[in-house]
C-alpha cells in the first residue's frame, strides 16, 4: 500500500494526465480505502500524503473521478474522530456540500454520506458542516419529492445535527428544516424515511430553549410526538418521552397555564401517555409517570409497574419500526 500511494503521489504531480489515466488513478485511491472496516491505520497515515491531490480532484468536471474520491473520503470518515478531523482540515467541505446538489447520482450519494459521517462526530465537526452550507443543501433535497431516494440518508444526517446544542437546532429552525421533517414524518410513502425523520424530530427537542420550544410547537411537532407514543421501537419511544418532558418543562417556564401542556393534551397526548402506564419496561413506565405527575397531576388512577394487563404485552416487539405503527 505504501509503495502504491507513493507512486500515485509522484504520478499525479509529475504531469498533466489524460482523463483516462486520472480515472484509473481515482479508482485505485477508492480501492485503497475499501476494506473491513475501512482503511487500516497504516494506509490512512499514508493516504494523508495525497489528501491535497484528492481535494483538487473534487473540482474536476469528470463525475467518475469525483465520485471515486468522495467514496474514498466517506470510508476515511468512518475511521474515527482523528480521521474525520484530518478530512475537515484537508478537504474543502464547502465544495462537498455543493456536490450534495449535483445532478449526477453517483456524485450526490457519496457526498451526502461524507457529510452525514462528519455530522456523526463532535460538536465542532457538525459546526463545520453547518458553516459549509450543508444544512441548506439538505433542505433542498428533503423538500424535493423527486429526490426521495436520498431522504433517508439526509434525515439521518439531520438527526445528528439536531442532537447537538440549541445553536444547532436554531440553525434547523431558521432554515425551515423542522417543518420539512414534520412533513416527511406525516406524508412520506417510504417507511425508513419516516423513521429517520422521527429520530431527527425527537433529537431536536433535547436541549432547546423556551423560545425554541415555542417555535417547535409552531412547526407542529406536538402531533408528531403524539403519534410517536404508539411506536414499538423502545429506543425511539424513550427519546420521545425525554423530548416531550423537556418541551413541557419549557412550557411551564413560559406561562403558568403551560399552553404547550394544554395543546399536547388537546391532541390526545395524555391519553397515549396513560396507555404507556401499562408498558412492561420500567424505563418507559417511570418516564411516563414522571410526565403525568409533573404536568397533569389530576389524581388519575395510575397502575403500578407490572400491574394489571401486563400479559397483554407478552408479544410486544422490542424494536419494531415506527413506520409500521403510524
Amino acid at each position: 500500500t505504501t509503495n502504491i500511494i507513493d507512486f500515485l503521489k509522484d504520478f499525479l504531480t509529475s504531469k498533466t494526465l489524460p482523463m483516462s489515466l486520472l480515472r484509473i488513478s481515482c479508482l485505485i485511491i477508492a480501492s485503497l480505502c475499501k476494506g473491513t472496516p475501512s482503511p487500516s491505520p497504516l494506509s490512512l497515515s499514508k493516504l494523508q500524503n495525497i489528501y491535497p491531490l484528492m481535494n483538487k480532484i473534487l473540482s474536476v468536471t469528470d463525475s467518475h473521478c469525483v465520485s471515486d474520491i468522495l467514496w474514498a473520503i466517506s470510508r476515511i470518515t468512518e475511521c474515527g474522530p482523528k480521521a474525520t478531523e484530518g478530512v475537515i482540515e484537508a478537504f474543502n467541505i464547502s465544495k462537498i456540500s455543493s456536490l450534495v446538489l449535483s445532478q449526477t447520482h453517483k456524485v450526490k450519494c457519496p457526498a451526502i454520506i461524507v457529510l452525514g459521517n462528519i455530522c456523526a462526530g463532535s460538536k465542532n465537526d457538525v459546526e463545520e458542516v453547518i458553516r459549509s452550507g450543508g444544512v441548506d443543501s439538505f433542505q433542498e433535497i428533503i423538500t424535493d419529492q423527486t429526490q426521495s431516494h436520498f431522504h433517508k440518508e439526509v434525515c439521518w444526517a439531520l438527526s445528528n445535527i439536531a442532537a447537538g446544542p440549541s445553536a444547532h437546532v436554531q440553525r434547523l429552525l431558521n432554515s425551515g428544516i423542522i417543518e420539512s421533517l414534520v412533513d416527511l414524518f406525516q406524508n412520506s410513502p417510504i417507511p425508513d424515511v419516516r423513521t429517520e425523520a422521527a429520530w431527527a424530530l425527537a433529537n431536536s427537542c433535547s436541549e432547546v430553549t423556551e423560545y425554541q420550544s415555542l417555535k417547535l410547537v409552531e412547526a407542529h411537532i406536538l402531533p408528531v410526538f403524539v403519534r410517536m407514543l404508539n411506536t414499538k421501537d423502545n429506543n425511539l419511544l424513550s427519546v420521545s418521552l425525554n423530548s416531550i418532558s423537556h418541551l413541557l418543562e419549557c412550557g411551564a417556564g413560559i406561562d403558568l397555564d403551560n399552553q404547550i401542556a394544554l395543546e399536547f393534551e388537546s391532541l390526545g397526548g395524555t391519553k397515549e401517555l396513560e396507555k404507556l402506564l401499562l408498558h412492561p419496561l420500567p424505563e418507559i413506565y417511570q418516564k411516563t409517570i414522571g410526565i403525568l405527575n409533573a404536568y397533569y397531576n389530576d389524581n388519575r388512577d395510575i397502575p403500578p409497574l407490572g400491574g394489571k394487563m401486563e400479559e397483554d404485552f407478552a408479544s410486544y416487539p422490542p424494536h419494531e419500526d415506527i413506520a409500521n405503527n403510524i
